[in-house]
C-alpha cells in the first residue's frame, strides 16, 4: 500500500507521519465495503474522515486533481506514479492483507482456489 498525492502536494519531499496524514483532511477512498477503505481506517483509526468517491479510477482522478489524498495498493497506481500524474508520500504504509473464505457449497467458486493460492506464492 502507498499513500498518493498530487505532484505538487506540500507534504512531498520529506518524511511524513501518520499524524501529518490525519491532519490533512481530504482523505478519499472508494466506499466503506472496499478493502482499501478498511485498511485506511485500520491504519489511521476508526474516527478518520474519509470521503467516498466511487471506483478506483475516480479515487485516482480526485487525487490527481488535488481534491485529497488516498491509501491505495501500489499495483493500482503504478502507471500514475510512472507518468508523474500522482506522487508517493514518504510514509510507512501498512501492507494490504486479504483473507479468502471458501464455501464448500459453491463448487464452481472453489475451482479458482488453486489459481489464487498459486498467485499468492508468485
Amino acid at each position: 500500500m502507498t499513500v498518493v498525492v498530487p505532484p505538487d502536494h506540500p507534504l512531498l519531499g520529506r518524511p511524513v507521519t501518520m499524524q501529518d496524514i490525519q491532519q490533512t483532511g481530504g482523505l478519499i477512498g472508494r466506499e466503506a465495503r472496499c478493502s482499501f477503505w478498511m485498511a485506511t481506517k485500520r491504519w489511521l483509526g476508526p474516527d478518520i474522515d474519509l470521503t467516498a468517491v466511487g471506483g478506483l479510477a475516480q479515487v485516482r482522478d480526485w487525487v490527481a486533481a488535488g481534491r485529497g489524498i488516498a491509501l491505495l495498493p501500489e499495483f493500482a497506481v503504478h502507471a500514475d506514479l510512472g507518468s508523474r500524474r500522482l506522487a508517493k508520500l514518504d510514509v510507512h504504509a501498512p501492507p494490504l492483507q486479504l483473507r479468502l473464505i471458501w464455501r464448500e457449497d459453491h463448487e464452481e467458486a472453489n475451482t479458482l482456489r488453486h489459481l489464487l493460492y498459486a498467485l499468492t506464492r508468485a
